[in-house]
């Protein structure tokens, strides 16, 4: 099961979010909303929770289900972050696991491709490189912690 943050508050109901709920139905991927997040007590999803561009706030103020998530996520759960232009999700997980990631450029369609960091492999078999699509917010490298793994 894969949650979706859909919480208006934090994130912009848009096309965008249509576009994911779309293609992960259209992949076979079983899915559902999570609108709710003001209650520290609050469902997470089996295995993986999917946070969309967080356009209109950060998620992390006032966040009532912030150590409820970290501890889901140090117990092996997946948080999948889309960038955003504001940094807000950066700010989340900085906020949440006590780290210091800072921003790192942002690219447009077509100005860089990503290659697999040079002691990787292809993330599990994956292209050897990545094209760039609209948007991409990176976070610079220096700013990982030591165990992070760079895969492109």
């Amino acid at each position: 099961e894969v949650g979706v943050l859909l919480d208006g508050s934090f994130v912009d109901i848009d096309q965008e979010v249509r576009n994911l709920l779309v293609d992960l139905s259209a992949g076979g991927i079983s899915h559902s909303a999570y609108a709710n997040t003001s209650s520290a007590s609050w469902t997470l999803p089996s295995r993986v929770l999917v946070v969309p561009e967080l356009e209109l706030s950060t998620w992390s103020s006032g966040m009532q289900a912030s150590p409820q998530l970290a501890a889901w996520v140090e117990a092996g759960g997946l948080m999948v972050m889309c960038g955003d232009r504001e940094g807000y999700s950066i700010g989340l997980v900085n906020a949440m696991f006590g780290l210091a990631l800072s921003r790192g450029s942002t690219y447009s369609n077509g100005e860089v491709s990503y290659r697999v960091a040079s002691d990787r492999d292809a993330l599990l078999g994956g292209p050897a490189t990545l094209d760039c699509p609209d948007a991409v917010y990176t976070v610079t490298h220096s700013s990982l912690p030591p165990d992070a793994l760079v895969s492109y």
